[in-house]
Formats: C-alpha cells, structure tokens, sequence
C-alpha cells in the first residue's frame, strides 16, 4: 500500500470502529439507571460497578482510537469488552428458532 494513504485509511477505520462503541458509552453515562436496571437483568452481581467500567471502557477505549493514543491497547480492550458482552447479553443460541435470522 502506498504510505500516503497508510494513516489516512487508518484514521478512518480506527473513526469507524470508535462510532461503534462512543454512542453506547455516551447512552450509559446519560442514562445511567436504566442502563443498570439492564446490567442487573443480565444477572451480573454490583451492576452498577459492572455498567462504570463498561461506559469507561467504551467512551476511553472510543476516545483513545479516535486520537489515536494506544490504539492497539485500547482495540483489545473494546474486542474484550465485546466478547464479554456478547457472551452475558446478546446470547444468539437462547434466541427462539422463529426469531432467528439466518436461513439455513
């Protein structure tokens, strides 16, 4: 790839991947309540505690990779804070088989 192009390009994946996680963080810091109502309905224990660290997470890791500060550190973090996630709150394998939207 030609290196004129090499940070520009980086900077937009790494403004993508931010767009991903910012607003999420940004809805639980204004909405802090109901965002632990849901953290508590997960049936994680000291969900307000859980939801502080999930809101620093994605707005620090968001902001590192906007500004670029320790971008490879802080996409680790948001793959981990995915992975977390998607294994307590978006559990695709207890979804019904009529909701399900992969056909087969």
């Amino acid at each position: 790839m030609l290196d004129s192009l090499k940070n520009p390009l980086s900077l937009i994946g790494r403004l993508f991947f931010a767009l991903l996680f910012l607003p999420a963080g940004w809805g639980k810091l204004t909405g802090f309540a109901g965002s632990v109502a849901y953290t508590a309905s997960g049936g994680i224990p000291m969900p307000e505690v859980a939801t502080a660290v999930a809101l620093v997470i994605e707005i620090v890791g968001s902001l590192a990779l906007i500004f670029g500060f320790g971008t490879r550190w802080a996409a680790l973090a948001l793959a981990f804070f995915t992975l977390a996630a998607s294994f307590f709150f978006h559990n695709y394998w207890a979804v019904p088989d009529a909701q399900v939207m992969v056909t087969q």
